[in-house]
């Protein structure tokens, strides 16, 4: 047996290094491919998640964003009423508050309500011709900017004066005020 492994050991260390190979290398080399797959899987959830976190505040700030834009919305937003009643309520507010700061109303007038397409709103439009102190002007426009429902200044035109000697400025103009009512479903 001696002689015969002696005369074939090139025979022999080839099939050694077959096997081995088929055995020992091709396993290990399997094995590592696999491993090195599943690394690089695990590479891509984790930035695919790292990404997902870094979003998190972009979408916390979007959020807020839209938040805000919804108030903002909703504060130029008129519960539903009476058309009439509404607008005889409305004008007499807007009449008070303009002669609260000394502005005359020259005319006060209703435009025909518009609905806004298939929203389910309404617009209601007022013209208020004026004329008055500068004060006073600022004092109104402070005042449709703040209460609520606010009133959406669609068009303003104003004139105004050289100081008179006393140094007050006059104004005078108009200004389209619209208000926009949800529609009693």
């Amino acid at each position: 047996m001696k002689k015969i492994l002696q005369k074939h050991t090139l025979l022999l260390s080839v099939v050694l290094i077959l096997g081995a190979i088929r055995f020992i290398i091709i396993p290990i080399v399997t094995w590592q491919a696999s491993t090195i797959q599943s690394i690089e899987q695990l590479g891509e959830k984790f930035a695919k998640t790292m990404a997902v976190v870094d979003a998190e505040e972009i979408y916390k700030e979007n959020l807020k964003e839209y938040k805000r834009l919804f108030e903002e919305h909703s504060a130029l937003i008129v519960n539903y009423n009476d058309e009439s009643t509404f607008r005889v309520e409305k004008q007499k507010k807007l009449e008070s508050e303009f002669s609260k700061h000394s502005l005359d109303i020259s005319n006060i007038g209703w435009q025909p309500s518009l609905p806004i397409g298939d929203s389910g709103y309404t617009e209601h439009q007022i013209i208020v011709g004026f004329s008055g102190t500068l004060v006073g002007f600022v004092h109104i426009i402070t005042y449709l900017e703040s209460s609520l429902p606010k009133g959406g200044i669609h068009n303003l035109s104003v004139d105004l004066t050289r100081p008179d000697s006393d140094g007050t400025i006059r104004v005078r103009g108009v200004v389209h005020i619209s208000y926009f009512m949800k529609e009693d479903k």
